[in-house]
């Protein structure tokens, strides 16, 4: 294994290893230079003004500006042709002179995004996951990818919580050791996990294999996706297991519903929950907020913008719009990237950093609303929010929609627990009427739930265009 894994390396092997394999691989033994100069700056600035703040991002923001008006030709190109040029950037205002950036102009365009002046060595290829079409290829900064992990360990920190110095279990779609005799979980001692794979907590059977080796391995952080941790949880409740108790939850890499928050703290006796939102192309970051689920953009990451439907800044609380974010990296430069992902202003704008946009909620991707019969949006999240007593015998659930006006549910079914047709009938009721006959519900038992390429479970799998109906 070690020599396949080793013969692929570029020529300067040691110094590869040293600088982007060790990092990561010993991340608890081996915090690198760049890593404890950002945890510093991270704590400095805590104790910074709103204004000192906002000149450093301008200054960030500016860099990347004179950055891509030089070497990065995509730029060169919308600048010359909008007649702007970086000296007209005299404030974070003046974003809004400069278009915005989509996913289908990177698609288009992926060379003339790539800065001439960056070496491909110092570059990542990666992609996004593909959940509401298409992956996209990018490229990420080596550097700045390498300080991800520095972002996570200082807010891991206020909640208790030391990558690599304390256990956790780590429940997510890991490869199972030997899932042919019930073995899913196995030690991973660089990083002090408890290394779960969820794929086969569906099945109430498999329970005790879970169980036992959680248990006897005695963490009290439980980290993974809110979908696989909220399966373990409704495992344990339909069963007559007693459950491990976890002092905190680490949730990550999907939306966080209200219900899952509510099942994971009452089964697990959970005191604290911790989700946050990023996406792949690593442009804005949001944490959640200590006293409350409220999240806010962290303002070191990346510089973020809440633009309504006609590409206006949104200033008033309780309105949604479009998260548009411009990243710091300058190997291939995000300058008012549209993320598709949708959120809430806060009248509450008090959060964890003196500066930075505080959301009441991240709704997620354009397409986790479902469209109603008369043309209204409605985010899943809302939906997710009702509660019908008839789905607590489903296994699992998720939402399809092609048709406006018209849901399917799809579910799996308990074995012991077969839901009738006055159940259906209750439920499709219980939707005509929260929503004012304009959306019907249709109850489709199946085998399984559709997963992404990364294993993760979409709430919704959405095939209508959502623009035609903003």
């Amino acid at each position: 294994m070690t020599n396949v894994l080793f013969s692929k390396l570029p020529k300067n092997t040691k110094k590869y290893v040293k600088d982007y394999v060790l990092p990561f691989m010993y991340l608890p033994f081996i915090r690198t230079k760049k890593y404890k100069q950002n945890m510093r700056f991270l704590e400095e600035t805590e104790t910074w003004s709103h204004e000192q703040i906002e000149e450093w991002q301008f200054g960030q923001v500016k860099k990347v500006i004179e950055h891509a008006a030089s070497y990065v030709p995509y730029y060169k190109k919308v600048f010359k042709r909008i007649d702007f040029s970086p000296q007209d950037f005299k404030s974070l205002s003046d974003l809004k002179r400069l278009p915005i950036v989509t996913k289908e102009d990177i698609k288009s365009n992926l060379s003339d995004f790539i800065a001439k002046n960056v070496k491909k060595n110092d570059l990542v290829t990666c992609f996004t996951g593909g959940s509401t079409g298409e992956p996209m290829r990018f490229y990420l900064d080596k550097q700045k990818n390498a300080l991800e992990v520095s972002f996570f360990d200082y807010i891991w920190r206020k909640y208790g919580y030391t990558l690599g110095k304390d256990k956790c279990v780590f429940f997510k779609a890991n490869k199972a050791p030997n899932p042919d005799k019930k073995k899913f979980c196995s030690v991973d001692s660089y990083y002090r996990y408890l290394r779960c794979d969820s794929n086969y907590i569906n099945i109430l059977e498999n329970l005790p294999y879970y169980d036992k080796p959680i248990k006897k391995y005695g963490a009290s952080v439980i980290f993974g996706y809110p979908s696989s941790v909220s399966q373990l949880a409704k495992a344990y409740s339909r069963s007559n297991i007693e459950p491990p108790k976890f002092r905190l939850a680490l949730l990550a890499s999907e939306n966080v519903y209200d219900w899952q928050l509510e099942l994971i703290s009452e089964v697990f006796d959970t005191k604290q929950v911790f989700f946050h939102y990023g996406h792949s192309e690593q442009v804005l970051l949001a944490f959640k907020t200590s006293e409350d689920n409220r999240m806010q953009l962290v303002p070191q990451y990346g510089y973020g913008e809440l633009l309504g439907p006609e590409g206006n800044v949104i200033e008033k609380p309780g309105y949604t719009g479009e998260l548009i974010g411009t990243g710091y990296a300058l190997g291939m430069p995000f300058i008012r990237y549209a993320t598709k992902d949708y959120a809430t202003l806060s009248e509450n704008q008090n959060g964890i950093f003196p500066k930075g946009l505080v959301l009441d909620r991240i709704e997620g991707r354009l397409q986790e609303f479902v469209v109603t019969s008369d043309g209204r949006l409605i985010s899943i999240c809302t939906i997710g929010g009702f509660h019908f007593p008839e789905l607590e015998i489903a296994l699992h659930m998720q939402y399809y929609q092609e048709k406006p006006g018209l849901l399917e549910l799809r579910y799996v079914e308990d074995p012991a627990k077969q839901m009738t047709e006055e159940m259906r009938a209750s439920v499709r009721a219980a939707f005509l009427e929260a929503f004012n006959g304009t959306l019907d519900v249709k109850l489709v038992p199946v085998e399984s739930i559709v997963l992404t390429q990364q294993n993760k479970k979409q709430m919704l799998i959405q095939k209508l265009q959502i623009e035609r109906f903003l």
